[in-house]
């Protein structure tokens, strides 16, 4: 017998296909309901909805990198004020269209793009003034003036728009000023990243069950934690391969690699089964060994029948993480039934 759902009002909410999906997941509808149901909200023509929204957000990337282009070929014979009054009145007029109606598709669009194009604005001036400012400069304050825009949007993609700028600004950091200075380790500013996107993936978390329907796109999921998984394998990776990576913040990332791994594992098996999440924590951690395996074999002998070994041994390490992940699978698919 399915169990009762966790949240009370789960069944209150508006039904979409997500929704639906998840009902059938944690076995509070059987198949044939869910068939039944996704008939109604996908009718035979939904496909023209779908494709009419794909081609509007297509549309305004085009749009945006048409701005962008468009600066990058006319900026001699641009004005300042010119360069600064196109693109100002463009995110002006974008703000103002995602103010009059926030919540449609168009204006979500529009706030996204208007957010967008603070990055060029700040990029003019830089150029118009030369300020000196580095890249990673013009990254934090393009983050630190989106702000506003992330607070009032309540949307997925500027939540992650934002948070992709920010890591981009630490990246910059790092390679222009923190490691050039000796400040700090790489693999210090890594873990530092992987803590954020772990805040984020857990906020996420918790804002699914608080009914933040705009937050349930299993995409962010998928995104933050490959993001998450990421940070944390390059400086794992490197300490295996490198020699000189062999430092106690080497040692310390393999300790927050395997704890990451541990607790991301534990949550996507056990507390939020999800299978896909669920195969790239495995995926990381197959990568890891697997390197570890080919260095010490490389180590020994680089002849081609090592090389052939090892190729052996990947084929393996693919097949017992895919049967594991099977199994997981049929378990979780198990569990929600009961």
């Amino acid at each position: 017998m399915a169990s009762p759902p966790r949240d009370p009002d789960v069944l209150d909410r508006p039904a979409d296909p997500a929704r639906v999906r998840e009902l059938v997941r944690h076995g509070w509808i059987s198949p044939d309901d869910r068939d039944r149901a996704l008939a109604r909200l996908l009718p035979a023509r939904a496909w023209l909805a779908w494709a009419d929204r794909m081609l509007l957000m297509l549309g305004a990337a085009l749009v945006l990198a048409g701005v962008i282009f468009f600066f990058a070929y006319n900026w001699e014979q641009f004005g300042k004020w010119m360069k600064f009054g196109l693109i100002g009145s463009g995110l002006a007029i974008a703000a103002g269209g995602a103010a009059y109606r926030p919540e449609t598709l168009t204006g979500k669009i529009l706030i996204l793009s208007s957010a967008v194009l603070i990055g060029p604005l700040l990029a003019v001036y830089g150029q118009t003034y030369q300020t000196g400012a580095d890249a990673y400069e013009l990254f934090a304050a393009w983050a630190l003036l989106m702000i506003p825009w992330v607070l009032a949007g309540r949307l997925a993609g500027l939540w992650v728009l934002w948070l992709l700028i920010v890591h981009l600004a630490v990246l910059f950091c790092l390679n222009q000023v923190l490691e050039p200075n000796h400040v700090v380790r790489f693999e210090i500013v890594y873990m530092g990243l992987a803590a954020l996107g772990a805040l984020f993936l857990g906020l996420r978390e918790w804002g699914n069950r608080q009914g933040w329907d705009w937050l349930s796109g299993r995409w962010t999921r998928i995104f933050l934690l490959a993001g998450l998984l990421f940070f944390l394998s390059i400086p794992v990776l490197i300490f295996i391969t490198d020699d000189w990576a062999r430092t106690l913040a080497g040692g310390a990332s393999v300790v927050v690699f395997l704890v990451g791994l541990g607790v991301h594992g534990y949550r996507y098996r056990r507390i939020i089964p999800d299978l896909f999440a669920l195969a790239l924590v495995v995926t990381a951690l197959v990568t890891a060994a697997l390197t570890l395996i080919g260095r010490l074999m490389f180590d020994i002998s680089e002849n081609g029948w090592m090389y052939l070994f090892f190729g052996l041994i990947v084929v393996g390490a693919a097949s017992l993480a895919t049967l594991w992940l099977r199994a997981a699978g049929r378990a979780m698919a198990e569990e929600a039934h009961d």
